[in-house]
């Protein structure tokens, strides 16, 4: 699910309404500082496309109307309908982003589970793995610890418990999703 070009213009020219409409003066409250400020925090993400980390609040709303019932309901109207397109695209943001996630997981599972099946495929991936995790280590940050035989064995032995982790949840995962 993309995100709808058209929701993100309706979201910043309602959030550029409303910042403009709060511009803190003096006489202004907590309230209305506050409204200010998350709008503010919005369109800064908004213009970054990072919906992630952004707080749904629909409180400011209820707030500022108990303060001033009386008052603009054509910048009320603004806020409901921006807080509306936020929470869509928020919700329309963590779909894809778990989606994503939920993808590299299966592809790693997949190729684990194909060409490492068994104790013979646990002990060749451990194998390559610790060679590749030890020429990484000693060439790109050079740590002349890995250059010692004890040190090697330390680090191939705790290459191996984490390994032994890793390795059994994925054969765990590979095995229901071959059941399935």
């Amino acid at each position: 699910m993309l995100t709808n070009p058209d929701d993100l213009n309706n979201l910043e020219i309602a959030l550029k309404k409303i910042i403009s409409y709060f511009e803190i003066p003096s006489y202004y409250g907590e309230i209305e500082k506050e409204i200010y400020t998350y709008y503010s925090k919005v369109l800064i993400n908004c213009s970054m496309d990072n919906f992630i980390n952004i707080d749904t609040y629909s409180n400011l709303r209820k707030k500022y109307l108990k303060i001033n019932p009386d008052y603009d309901n054509s910048i009320i109207q603004t806020m409901k309908e921006a807080d509306f397109l936020i929470k869509k695209i928020k919700k329309n943001a963590n779909v894809k982003k778990y989606k994503f996630h939920k993808n590299i997981i299966s592809i790693i599972i997949d190729i684990m589970g194909t060409l490492f099946l068994g104790i013979k495929g646990f002990l060749v991936s451990w194998v390559i793995i610790t060679i590749v995790l030890g020429n990484i280590i000693k060439r790109i940050f050079f740590i002349p610890i890995l250059y010692y035989e004890k040190n090697i064995m330390i680090f191939n032995g705790t290459i191996f418990v984490i390994w032994t982790i890793i390795y059994f949840k994925i054969y765990k995962r590979y095995k229901n999703k071959r059941k399935n």
